[in-house]
């Protein structure tokens, strides 16, 4: 959180929420849980963790078309059923994108290119440095629009993920409404040194701990920088523990 529970602002906050809360009528034993929620709303709001509410029309504008190639797509004659590359921000907070994460979309273009498979899924939020108002994954999907020239229908957003952990998760979640075939496996495209620390058994340790399951199964690795990855199903449902997924 960005706010220090010490600080005089919170307690001021926190007393104010409690005050009004005890001027208001009594509350109907339906909505008993109505105070924490607006509670929580209030201090996800106040410390810049909306996260999870942005992009509403996700599916109805910024990946509407690639939707609805993947609705009408003879997926067997891909190899794979998308290439996921993960975002990685920046050292500067006035730079839109890291340079590491433009190599990464190079790499990933060279792939799609090759014919590998019918899309390109960026997958990053706003996660780094820290109050950053910049999203991962939006800029990548511009720069693979602008600059790469590759077209809406092929390119696939999914910006809430705030670790290697939720990036595989949710290009997962997105496969799946994609009506991808489960069978067929998707290619994590990125740099040597994520690529390694995804088949380490401390990222596997990390999944169980925060996700509380495995995003998927790796398979074959093809290079230093791409690996072969087929998600799973366990972790495709909205955690309710977790205000930041969507």
């Amino acid at each position: 959180m960005s706010l220090k529970p010490a600080s005089r602002d919170f307690g001021n906050l926190v007393a104010g929420l409690q005050a009004q809360e005890l001027q208001a009528p009594s509350p109907d034993p339906v909505s008993i849980l109505s105070a924490a929620s607006r509670y929580a709303a209030i201090l996800l709001d106040a410390n810049e963790r909306v996260d999870a509410a942005q992009f509403p029309d996700l599916w109805k504008t910024w990946n509407a078309r690639a939707l609805d190639y993947a609705r009408h797509l003879s997926w067997h004659h891909y190899p794979y059923t998308a290439i996921i590359v993960p975002g990685e921000g920046p050292e500067a907070a006035q730079t839109s994108l890291s340079a590491l994460g433009t190599f990464r979309l190079m790499m990933a273009v060279e792939s799609f290119n090759r014919g590998l498979a019918p899309f390109i899924i960026v997958t990053g939020g706003a996660v780094h440095p820290a109050q950053t108002h910049y999203v991962e994954a939006e800029e990548m999907r511009r720069m693979l629009i602008d600059r790469f020239g590759m077209a809406e229908t092929n390119v696939v957003m999914e910006p809430f993920a705030r670790h290697t952990t939720t990036n595989l998760r949710n290009a997962s979640r997105i496969l799946e409404k994609m009506e991808a075939p489960s069978h067929t496996p998707a290619l994590i495209v990125t740099d040597p040194a994520q690529s390694t620390y995804i088949e380490s058994p401390v990222f596997s340790e990390r999944n169980l701990r925060e996700l509380k399951c495995e995003p998927g199964t790796l398979g074959k690795r093809l290079s230093a920088f791409s690996i072969t990855f087929y998600p799973g199903r366990k972790c495709n449902a909205t955690d309710p523990n977790d205000p930041l997924d969507p």
